[in-house]
């Protein structure tokens, strides 16, 4: 498979991949090299939301969704969970595909959603949590 092919692929997914707890992806070896052959497998690194606990189920449903968009086989690693020894293999092919990056919200924002409301007592206004507000997702070129 090559580079473009995997990257499109797998930002088709990214939806489903950012609801099933992945902050960013990228990808290296081989493809990340467009050198892979009809053989090859995919190489993707992971950075998983921080906020949530993964069990190896979950890690294996992630490989099995992302080996379903590309149609091939998939080796995950985690950013700053492998060994030392590969680091530097590891990010000298990376290529990005996708990750989250938060918006931030202007002072002014803050000071008015904070306020206590007259009627309700809410501090904030109702079905709106301070983590609902300034998240984007960037798809990376």
């Amino acid at each position: 498979m090559r580079r473009r092919e995997a990257i499109d692929r797998l930002n088709e997914g990214q939806e489903i991949l950012r609801r099933s707890g992945v902050r960013s992806l990228a990808i290296f070896g081989s493809t990340a090299r467009d050198e892979a052959g009809p053989d090859s497998d995919l190489d993707v690194l992971l950075e998983l939301d921080d906020r949530q606990r993964f069990s190896l189920v979950d890690l294996s449903e992630i490989k099995f969704l992302i080996g379903e968009l590309v149609g091939g086989r998939v080796d995950l690693a985690l950013r700053g969970r492998f060994r030392p020894a590969y680091r530097a293999a590891i990010e000298k092919d990376v290529v990005p595909v996708f990750r989250m990056v938060a918006r931030r919200t202007p002072v002014s924002d803050c000071l008015i959603s904070t306020r206590r409301s007259r009627k309700s007592g809410d501090f904030l206004p109702k079905g709106t949590s301070p983590r609902s507000q300034g998240t984007q997702w960037f798809t990376m070129p």
